[in-house]
């Protein structure tokens, strides 16, 4: 199960990473280019300002710019930034580290990895970046063979279903054929 994996991806990152407040796994529809799943997690403490609020867990600003650049991106202190680099979101989150990364396989963006936290500016390190962009290449294909194995599984049940409906019918037309033959 997809949400399964996400929620075990999850829960290594924050075990791995100390630092991280709140978590999201976002995947796209390769299709339509459509958030089709969120997975979150949050520690203690950083709920204020989280969905109880209203308002998501992630900064779609930031998640918008990963997709689009295909590349990590990450905000040490959101306060010492510009204006123009930080959401409004962040602002209401009151977010002060974030990293987020691009799960990419087959040259397909799948979806991100979005982690921040709200307790300490300069909250993550080179090490945590590299880490993290490192479990994404194992992560977006393990995201891909559940994807491909649950479009598997619901073609083989239309199929199935398709070839149950063609043996009622073909069962149906030799009742029908019996019937005539018997009659001749």
């Amino acid at each position: 199960d997809i949400n399964v994996i996400m929620e075990k991806m999850l829960d290594y990152i924050f075990d791995l990473l100390k630092r991280i407040d709140r978590g999201v796994i976002i995947l796209i529809d390769s299709e339509t280019g459509e958030f089709s799943s969120v997975i979150t997690r949050s520690e203690r403490g950083a709920e204020d300002g989280g969905e109880e609020a209203g308002q998501p867990l992630y900064s779609k600003t930031v998640v918008n710019a990963v997709i689009r650049n295909r590349k990590p991106v990450t905000i040490l202190d959101a306060y010492g930034q510009e204006e123009m680099d930080v959401s409004k979101s962040m602002e209401l989150m009151k977010v002060r580290s974030v990293m987020c990364v691009p799960l990419i396989s087959k040259s397909k963006i799948r979806g991100v990895i979005y982690v921040d936290s709200v307790r300490i500016p300069y909250g993550f390190r080179e090490e945590d970046i590299a880490l993290i962009t490192a479990l994404c290449g194992p992560a977006a294909i393990a995201i891909e063979n559940a994807m491909l194995y649950s479009n598997m599984e619901r073609l083989v049940n239309e199929r199935t279903e398709k070839l149950r409906e063609t043996e009622a019918s073909l069962k149906e037309n030799e009742k029908r054929f019996r019937a005539m033959f018997n009659n001749m």
